[in-house]
């Protein structure tokens, strides 16, 4: 019974040792959920916010506010798209972030410039602008479009504070390359205003614009301050609208992602709360038939004591018992010694 009892004893301390240790790792689930909720909800919140503003950035672009009304006249309409209106420059034309401000200080108005497919369309789409007095455009059809060549020895390369020309710093896809030649193949990028100066008084006969925005043209006319929108024009609106829709891409992506999580934390949480469940029932099993031991032992504690006297009366009676039976040995063995005696005298 001892043995059994200390067994009891150990395998209740291991199950007391288990359930603590379900217990922690249940409040580390717990803490794990929590910050699987907090982390989802600020990427919903984040998803959220710029989804909204992406939907009012892309409605502006949709709409083409900021536009001229031709060209909202004609961009508006997919039929004019299938026609072969390809889009306006502002939305086939990129420019690396740091040299966006030069590009389109160069551009200027050319921004809203409709690059066509053919000169057939360009006119039909006067013609319609015409019809409609629906107001002015310009159209670059690419059919005829002639980029005027810049040589080597216009452009100075070497000299300090050249950066380049803007037709090379500009991006687009190969079919529109002819357009972005065009507006900024006689275009330099320079560093600052007294770069440009110094070019100017050295003889090269390039428009030159710096990356502040401000531009000097071929026959020195500086033009130049400080816009009253800082977050750019046209150019830049079209790039932050790109930007938007790859940051709402990587939110949607992270809310994705987030709720996994947060669905695994729950699922480790209910596993853990049933680990718990189950060490504590084990626990209380152990705890119970170490308490069922306890009052055997005690039962049996309390049962010692008659036990002990009555072995000690049984211990009496069997020495009473030895020592009589001794006794009767004793007559037995002297009356078998008259006996033989007897026997012998009859002889």
């Amino acid at each position: 019974m001892a043995r059994e009892g200390e067994a009891l004893v150990r395998q209740s301390a291991q199950a007391e040792a288990e359930a603590a240790r379900v217990r922690a790792a249940l409040s580390a689930a717990q803490s794990e959920l929590e910050l699987a909720d907090e982390r989802a909800s600020r990427a919903r919140s984040d998803e959220s916010s710029i989804g909204a503003a992406y939907t009012s950035l892309s409605a502006l672009q949709r709409d083409y506010e900021g536009y001229g009304r031709a060209v909202r006249a004609l961009l508006r309409s997919d039929e004019w798209r299938r026609a072969g209106l390809l889009g306006v420059v502002a939305e086939l034309v990129r420019a690396p972030r740091e040299y966006e401000r030069a590009i389109e200080a160069a551009l200027g108005p050319q921004v809203q410039n409709i690059i066509a497919s053919t000169s057939r369309v360009s006119e039909q789409a006067i013609a319609f602008l015409k019809e409609k007095r629906a107001g002015r455009a310009t159209f670059l059809p690419l059919d005829i479009l002639r980029p005027s060549p810049t040589t080597r020895l216009e452009i100075p390369r070497e000299a300090k504070g050249v950066i380049g020309l803007a037709s090379e710093l500009a991006e687009s896809a190969p079919e529109h390359r002819r357009a972005v030649d065009y507006l900024l193949g006689r275009v330099l990028v320079v560093r600052d205003l007294a770069c440009g100066v110094s070019l100017v008084r050295s003889g090269v006969r390039l428009r030159m614009v710096t990356l502040d925005g401000d531009v000097i043209s071929a026959g020195g006319a500086m033009t130049g301050g400080e816009a009253a929108d800082r977050q750019g024009g046209l150019l830049a609106r079209a790039r932050r609208l790109e930007e938007l829709q790859q940051k709402l891409e990587e939110a949607k992506s992270l809310v994705q992602q987030t709720e996994l999580d947060r669905a695994r934390a729950h699922t480790l949480l209910s596993q853990q709360q049933t680990s718990l469940e189950k060490a504590e029932r084990e626990l209380s099993a152990l705890q119970l038939a170490v308490r069922g031991q306890n009052e055997k032992y005690k039962m049996a504690r309390g049962m010692l004591p008659r036990a002990e006297d009555g072995l000690a009366g049984l211990q009496l009676e069997l020495e009473s018992v030895v020592a009589e039976n001794e006794r009767t040995s004793a007559e037995v063995s002297g009356f078998t010694s008259r006996l033989e005696a007897v026997d012998s005298a009859r002889v």
